[in-house]
C-alpha cells in the first residue's frame, strides 16, 4: 500500500510539471524587426532568369539608428534586480537573425542603454561582429536585426540603406577587386515596432 501511495505522488508531480501553469512567466516586449543588407554582392556564376541573386551586383551598407523618446526605466523590466540602484537608462537588446535562422529573446542578450533623447547606431561592422565573432565567411550577408525593448519604451528607429554599383570585369569573378564607382543611392526608412509575447 505504501508503494502505491508513493507511486501516485510521483505520477501526480510529473503531471503537474507537464501541465501548463497559469503563473508561467511570459514576457511581452516591443520588437522592431529591421532588415539589413551588408557587403559586396558579385554577379551570379550562372544567370538564369527569373532566378536572381538576393540583390543586384554592388556594394551595400545598412545603419540602424535608435533614439529613446520616452523617459527611461518606466518599467521594472528595464531596472536592475538590485532595487537600491538608480536607473542608468532604458535597455534595448538586439539580435541578428540571418536568412534561415531564428533567435528568441534572452535576458542575457547584450543591450544598448539609452537615456532620454539619446541615440545609438548599429552598423554593418556591429552586425558582422555579433553574427560572426571570428569573421564573416562571406562577403555579403542579409537578414534582420531584432531590437527588443520594454513595451513602455517609445523608440524612434530608422534604417539608412546605402548602395553603389560596382564593375566586376568581364570574367564576372566576384573574388577579384571590383571597381565601385557607380552612382550612390541612399534611403532612410522609418521602422514600426510590434508587441510580441515570448514564453
Amino acid at each position: 500500500m505504501r508503494k502505491i501511495i508513493v507511486l501516485a505522488i510521483l505520477v501526480g508531480g510529473l503531471v503537474g510539471l507537464l501541465r501548463p501553469s497559469a503563473a508561467s512567466a511570459q514576457t511581452t516586449a516591443s520588437v522592431y524587426a529591421v532588415k539589413f543588407v551588408c557587403g559586396l554582392q558579385g554577379p551570379p556564376a550562372f544567370f538564369l532568369p527569373p532566378i536572381e541573386a538576393a540583390v543586384k551586383p554592388g556594394n551595400y551598407a545598412t545603419k540602424i539608428s535608435v533614439e529613446l523618446l520616452s523617459q527611461p526605466c518606466l518599467s521594472t523590466n528595464a531596472i536592475s534586480a538590485n532595487a537600491t540602484m538608480m536607473c542608468s537608462g532604458e535597455q534595448v537588446a538586439w539580435k541578428v537573425s540571418l536568412a534561415g535562422q531564428t533567435q528568441s529573446a534572452s535576458a542575457s542578450t547584450p543591450s544598448i542603454v539609452l537615456a532620454q533623447l539619446q541615440t545609438a547606431d548599429i552598423t554593418c561592422e556591429d552586425i558582422v561582429g555579433r553574427a560572426f565573432p571570428s569573421g564573416s565567411p562571406t562577403k555579403f550577408i542579409y537578414g534582420y536585426v531584432n531590437l527588443i525593448a520594454a513595451t513602455t519604451a517609445t523608440l524612434a528607429v530608422n534604417a539608412v540603406y546605402t548602395s553603389q554599383g560596382c564593375s566586376f570585369g568581364q570574367s564576372g569573378n566576384s573574388q577579384g577587386a571590383p571597381s565601385c564607382s557607380g552612382p550612390v543611392s541612399i534611403e532612410v526608412v522609418p521602422e514600426q515596432g510590434a508587441q510580441v509575447t515570448f514564453p
